[in-house]
């Protein structure tokens, strides 16, 4: 998923800038190349095994994603729709915080005592 979007993001920023800037746009497709080259050996890698495991560290990139994700859309609501101030801006994000806090939570519920990881 995530080289799905940056690939998206990459393609989008080289159709904008054109033949402008020659270099940037080969070096963009060589990073391009290279995200997807690493991320399907990667794939290929971990799921050519006979029991697979998604580590734990896969998960690390959400929070990039959500914020590529997410950004966009709270400014287009904050922009058109409501607009609150920076203090009610923080206490959205704490109430947010919390539910993500909840949700470990109930993750963590079933992990047996003394479990090792």
């Amino acid at each position: 998923i995530r080289a799905t979007i940056l690939s998206w993001l990459l393609f989008k920023l080289y159709r904008s800038t054109g033949g402008n800037y020659l270099l940037a746009n080969l070096s963009l497709a060589a990073a391009f190349a290279i995200i997807w080259g690493l991320s399907l050996w990667m794939l290929g890698r971990e799921f050519a095994m006979d029991q697979s495991e998604v580590p734990a560290t896969w998960f690390s990139v959400l929070n990039s994603l959500f914020i590529v994700v997410l950004a966009p859309l709270f400014s287009k609501l904050w922009e058109k729709h409501w607009n609150p101030s920076g203090p009610v801006k923080f206490g959205v994000g704490l109430v947010l915080l919390g539910l993500g806090f909840a949700v470990l939570s109930y993750g963590a519920a079933g992990i047996p005592q003394g479990a090792k990881t």
